[in-house]
């Protein structure tokens, strides 16, 4: 044998009346002999995959070579088609899994240059997806990248692979999406088009480049249009950031975003930090929040915190007395317009009834003598109940707001 990498894993496979044995320690099962072309083909194939060993000369790691890679493919497919025991299946994994990342790289070049269907190719490879992610992520976004344009699953599994490529090498990780995304044929290359894909890869880029190197996320988020930025830092903002990271967070979102944009993604942080409504102070004080990034952030976390009280037993006035008293320390904003915005929320995701919302609105209305609550819960979800929300906007003080509400209503 030459030094090229051998491959000592453990499957027997025999297809003769049915039966399938797979041992650990070798491949016994060789595959046929295939044509100098098919041995030219894996060379170039070996030129580009990342951490694949190269074949010296002299060497016989060419796919005559059993040790090279011992399976049966066309014994293999039929289990494409039902045969096969669930054991044998068993095994064959372990098998794979006991494999090194270069001797599954030799093995998926042998697929690839075998003269067969893409379809048969695909499954022949499948089952060699998931350890090649763990065990070599550059080798396994190179030969299965173009199958996240499609499916689901392999641009979860490829997502976490990127994410653990982009640690040690961010740059060329950002280059790789780059020419993912390039080789997309799909017209609309938008992050909010249906391309799990390109959404799970541009996620785990940002969460790994957020931590290892800033600057590159930053200059990458620039390239973006709004949306796609928005994106990706309100999923950031949703992974519950440490408080030592909540400054270089709104550094990055007002940097990178339009002002609405850096509105939500900043509300997105406080959002998760709802449940205890100090720490959302707290994270307001830390980014030194202006006044429209302190009124999105607190209606935000109001609106969260009540959300998640109401999901559990009916709201009372004193759980949004609570909230109430706590909106008020916050300098830049209106305990009685937040109120109504909070209440038309809970009313839009189903925490509570109309009427039941409509009678705290007109309880916080006398107590504030404002009519900013129900104007705000009227443009949030108070709207669309018919003549509920009409006789709500006929109490409204001021003509203006008054005409205002109806014509809101009218056109919902």
């Amino acid at each position: 044998m030459g030094s090229g990498v051998k491959i000592y894993t453990a499957v027997i496979v025999a297809c003769l009346a049915g039966a399938w044995l797979v041992k650990r320690q070798h491949i016994i099962a060789t595959v046929k002999e295939e044509t100098s072309e098919v041995e030219r083909r894996i060379t170039a194939i070996r030129m580009e995959v990342p951490g694949a060993p190269a074949a010296e000369p002299g060497s016989s790691d060419s796919p005559q070579d059993e040790s090279a890679a011992g399976f049966d493919w066309e014994a293999m497919l039929l289990w494409r088609q039902g045969g096969g025991t669930e054991r044998e299946k068993i095994a064959l994994r372990e098998a794979i899994d006991g494999m090194s990342g270069e001797e599954i790289i030799l093995a998926l070049e042998q697929i690839a240059a075998l003269g067969l269907g893409e379809g048969e190719k695909d499954y022949l490879a499948g089952w060699f997806f998931n350890p090649l992610a763990s065990k070599n992520p550059q080798a396994a976004l190179h030969f299965f990248g173009k199958r996240a344009y499609r499916d689901i699953g392999t641009a979860m599994v490829l997502a976490k692979a990127l994410g653990k490529w982009a640690e040690s090498e961010p740059s060329a990780a950002c280059a790789w999406v780059d020419q993912w995304i390039a080789g997309d044929e799909s017209k609309d290359k938008s992050l909010s088009d249906v391309n799990d894909g390109r959404v799970r890869f541009e996620r785990e880029l940002a969460r790994v480049l957020f931590f290892s190197d800033p600057q590159v996320l930053e200059e990458r988020l620039l390239k973006m249009n709004a949306e796609e930025a928005l994106h990706l830092l309100s999923s950031l903002g949703a992974d519950r950031l440490d408080a030592k990271d909540h400054a270089a967070f709104a550094d990055m979102a007002r940097k990178t975003l339009p002002e609405d944009g850096k509105l939500k993604a900043l509300s997105r942080v406080a959002e998760t930090l709802s449940q205890d409504l100090e720490q959302v102070s707290g994270y307001l004080q830390r980014i030194g929040a202006t006044p429209a990034e302190e009124a999105a952030c607190v209606q935000a976390a109001a609106a969260e915190n009540i959300k998640k009280f109401s999901s559990e037993h009916p709201l009372t006035i004193e759980e949004l007395d609570r909230v109430r008293e706590w909106i008020g320390t916050a300098e830049s904003v209106s305990t009685g317009g937040i109120t109504g915005a909070v209440l038309g929320e809970a009313l839009y995701w189903n925490r509570m009834s109309f009427e039941e919302a409509a009678a705290l609105v007109m309880h916080y209305r006398q107590e504030d003598a404002s009519d900013e609550g129900v104007v705000d819960f009227l443009k949030r979800g108070g709207c669309c109940h018919g003549q509920g929300s009409m006789e709500l906007a006929e109490r409204i003080a001021d003509p203006a707001l008054r005409e205002n509400a109806i014509r809101h209503i009218r056109n919902h």
